[in-house]
């Protein structure tokens, strides 16, 4: 499976740096998948939980309070409000 670069930060730190094949994030007006080579993207995200999928049976989940998303060039930037 192909992968591509992710990165989660907050304003107080780095949450996570990775190369997952897939991820799912609580988009504005609902869940939004994404894989490598998604096209390019700005939004706004809500309250909910974000899934990384690394492996095909490994996930890895946090829960967000909100931010934004940046999709683009093979490589998607969260920068979320708060990570719980």
């Amino acid at each position: 499976m192909k992968t591509f670069d992710l990165e989660i930060v907050t304003p107080e730190r780095k949450v996570y740096k990775g190369a997952p094949y897939s991820l799912i994030v609580p988009a504005h007006t609902g869940y939004l998948g994404i894989m490598a080579n998604h096209a390019p993207f700005l939004g706004i995200l809500g309250k909910g939980k974000v899934t990384i999928r690394i492996e095909a049976s490994e996930n890895q989940a946090y829960e967000i309070t909100g931010g934004l998303i940046d999709v683009g060039s093979n490589k998607v930037t969260i920068l979320a409000d708060e990570v719980k």
